[in-house]
């Protein structure tokens, strides 16, 4: 069923004993004696919020709607509010416990001040694409979630008037010792700060156990994609398309913390694709089964005095990495520190492509190591096509081991 036939608006609701409206075709209303939204499809009467016999369904305890100028929200006891300003509507419902589930119709809904995700086991879910948050010239975060237990999902972002704060920021208030935080099919464009920020603690407040699935993040030149700082342990970033955070330093996804997970992502156009390790010492990250290619520097990329190690870096595909510069930058590129180290390290069935552009070659090595930084790992099965240049590794062998790996 398409979800058109039964989306509200603000004529079809009108006050009665039972329903809140009558029952024509293509209108919504509240049965309070069921607790379930309901429509009229010109036969029969089905049900849109609750169960029944394989009718598409969504159990929502609060359901928000627009006409293009005002906000309407209908509660599962049957309350009906409206108000002008999208981001009243919805902290209302959250503040006061009335939303555990908010659904948002589809629309598009202005965010001036931030939506504040203040309370556990809250769920926001849209209709896909066709419900737009959008961020208007008022600073601060777009969505700011301090309780654990939350969800978003099937939306989109968009922040090109963002002047100030992420687009999602996911932050435990003091004394919560976890997060579980949710988040899947939510596309963001053009955050100012970061799409996805998640701060922790290293010994108290942790932010752990979240989820990122199936998004997609557009980037300017101020963002980064996703930024796991110190604290954001086990989380899982999977199926995701990270691209075009341009600006220097600035990369799609930013791993500063411990036993956090990156797979099966298509991660391209960035200035660095993953940038690993920049303020916090990081071990145990897993990256796995992703597509790194066409960033402005390195692809994946370690440097300073902070270590990272006990890590696994397998079975990714790095294509023509450092397109700025011809023979510049590499695919995965550790670079020399005054204390900091890489090791424990396993890098194997990796591929490194360079094809040229138009007679440009691109990728200086498959895999550097300035200052002899990575010691005590396995580098084996990795290949490369030939124009990676001069061979697929520049690294100390000596302090390796480095194994069947090839050039074609």
């Amino acid at each position: 069923m398409s979800l058109r036939y039964w989306e509200p608006e603000k004529r079809n609701i009108g006050p009665s004993t039972t329903n809140w409206s009558t029952a024509e075709e293509g209108r919504i209303w509240y049965d309070k004696s069921t607790h379930r939204f309901c429509f009229w499809d010109g036969i029969a009467t089905q049900v849109v919020a609750g169960t029944s016999g394989g009718v598409f369904s969504i159990p929502a305890s609060s359901m928000i709607w627009t006409d293009g100028s005002t906000y309407y929200r209908i509660d599962r006891d049957g309350t009906y509010s409206s108000d002008g300003s999208f981001e009243d509507l919805i902290n209302d419902a959250i503040t006061n416990g009335i939303g555990s589930h908010i659904y948002l119709a589809s629309g598009s809904y202005t965010v001036g001040n931030s939506i504040n995700v203040n309370q556990p086991n809250v769920r926001i879910w849209g209709a896909g694409g066709d419900t737009n948050l959008i961020k208007n010239a008022i600073g601060g975060h777009v969505i700011n979630v301090t309780r654990e237990n939350c969800s978003l999902g099937y939306f989109t972002i968009n922040c090109s008037s963002q002047t100030s704060g992420n687009a999602i920021n996911v932050s435990m208030n003091s004394g919560i010792n976890t997060s579980s935080f949710q988040m899947v099919a939510v596309r963001v464009d053009d955050a100012y700060g970061n799409a996805v920020n998640v701060t922790g603690s290293s010994t108290s407040n942790k932010n752990i156990d979240g989820r990122i699935h199936h998004c997609t993040f557009g980037g300017t030149s101020t963002s980064n994609g996703i930024y796991l700082h110190s604290g954001s342990e086990y989380w899982d970033i999977f199926d995701c398309l990270i691209r075009e955070h341009t600006g220097t330093n600035k990369a799609g996804i930013v791993i500063d913390a411990n036993n956090d997970e990156v797979s099966f992502c298509h991660i391209w156009g960035n200035y660095y694709d993953v940038y690993v390790a920049p303020t916090n010492s990081v071990r145990r990250l897993r990256f796995i089964a992703n597509g790194v290619m066409d960033n402005k520097r390195h692809g994946f990329f370690w440097s300073g005095s902070n270590s990272f190690t006990n890590s696994i870096i397998n079975d990714n595909v790095f294509w023509n990495n450092g397109r700025d510069t011809t023979l510049t930058f590499d695919s995965l590129h550790f670079s020399t520190g005054s204390t900091g180290w890489c090791s424990q390290l396993s890098i194997n069935g990796n591929a490194f492509w360079a094809y040229p552009d138009s007679g440009t070659y691109y990728t200086r090595y498959a895999i550097f190591d300035s200052g002899s930084r990575l010691t005590g790992s396995i580098i084996m099965g990795n290949v490369t096509d030939d124009y990676v240049s001069p061979s697929i590794l520049h690294i100390n062998e000596t302090w390796n081991i480095v194994e069947h790996n090839k050039s074609i």
